[in-house]
């Protein structure tokens, strides 16, 4: 559950320096592993945080010196990642950066987070902390556009479950764009990007076209409104010449 794809969570960070010029296209996306935060670890040593019963408690060891946050810590995303920086090793000093912008302030963390142990090596900028697919009911991906303005050309993924379908993306936060599919529609991969059946009119690609400016975080959600299975969710994206 927990293995993105080759190319990343935050691919988009490096395309610069992977020959991602005018013309061409790339892919980012994850498989089953949808990120709810991205931890900064600027500390000497590796951090572990522990995600315990869905994400109802949450406890941040940094120097051996446990963080144990609960439910009346916090409830939200936003809640969750400031304790997250709060947590410190035993002098008291804290070394912990979360970018927020992996999800909605107002998701709610506690009993929608996968169970799970990271370790969060040292100097690493891109440790992801995953939501549990099946609670939270979406799907997610996320990206930076770090070295050039880029456009979403299209969405793919096959987000499994049952339900309608809202697919979103958030530019910081903020929504970009949205769209409705029915539950009478059903979805499957394709090399040009997310495609959606329905019936007689046979599989349409889901073009997107929206730009990302330079320095900008976005992220895709495919929500399902009843279950959500197993799937993933992704962008083609290309750089972006006005």
């Amino acid at each position: 559950m927990k293995n993105s794809w080759k190319i990343g969570i935050l691919a988009v960070a490096v395309l610069a320096l992977a020959g991602f010029v005018h013309g061409e296209t790339f892919k980012v996306g994850t498989d089953s592993a949808s990120p709810a935060f991205i931890i900064a670890n600027n500390w000497t040593s590796s951090v572990t945080l522990a995600t315990v019963g869905l994400g109802t408690q949450v406890i941040v060891t940094v120097d051996g010196n446990a963080n144990t946050w609960g439910a009346t810590s916090f409830t939200n995303c936003t809640s969750l990642a400031t304790c997250i920086e709060k947590s410190t090793n035993a002098a008291g000093s804290a070394a912990l950066i979360v970018n927020r912008n992996a999800s909605l302030a107002a998701d709610v963390a506690a009993g929608y987070l996968d169970t799970a142990s990271y370790t969060l090596p040292v100097g690493c900028t891109t440790n992801a902390i995953y939501w549990d697919v099946s609670g939270a009911l979406h799907y997610d991906c996320f990206a930076i556009a770090d070295y050039q303005p880029l456009v979403i050309e299209s969405v793919f993924g096959n987000p499994g479950g049952t339900g309608d379908l809202t697919l979103s993306i958030y530019v910081n936060q903020s929504l970009a764009w949205q769209t409705l599919l029915s539950s009478g529609q059903t979805f499957a991969n394709s090399a040009s990007g997310l495609v959606v059946s329905t019936g007689s009119a046979g599989l349409v690609p889901m073009q997107v076209g929206l730009p990302i400016e330079q320095g900008k975080n976005f992220f895709i959600r495919a929500a399902r409104e009843t279950t959500a299975t197993t799937g993933n969710i992704g962008a083609v994206l290309k750089p972006w010449t006005e």
